[in-house]
């Protein structure tokens, strides 16, 4: 098992969704008409990879436990803007 952080970047990412267009039986021209949504998360960078950046909204440091977490592919990434540092 790895080590606590010590810190952690505290980030906001603006990044294009994968959608799920409907669940139900609708018209095929108003699913072909949904757009692309840029979604925007905040969190805690708990890792940073080529493939993929992961935030979660909670980390508990007494357990190492996270919760609400974002696996966000680099490829959907259009910005990642640094709001802080989360410092244990």
């Amino acid at each position: 098992m790895a080590d606590k952080p010590k810190s952690l970047p505290i980030v906001q990412v603006d990044w294009t969704d994968a959608d799920t267009a409907t669940a139900v039986w609708e018209k095929r021209d108003h699913v072909a008409a949904e757009k692309v949504k840029i979604v925007h998360t905040w969190g805690v960078v708990i890792s940073d990879d080529d493939e993929r950046l992961v935030v979660v909204g909670d980390y508990d440091p007494t357990a190492d436990n996270v919760n609400g977490g974002s696996i966000i592919p680099k490829k959907m990434i259009k910005r990642v803007k640094r709001l802080g540092t989360w410092k244990a």
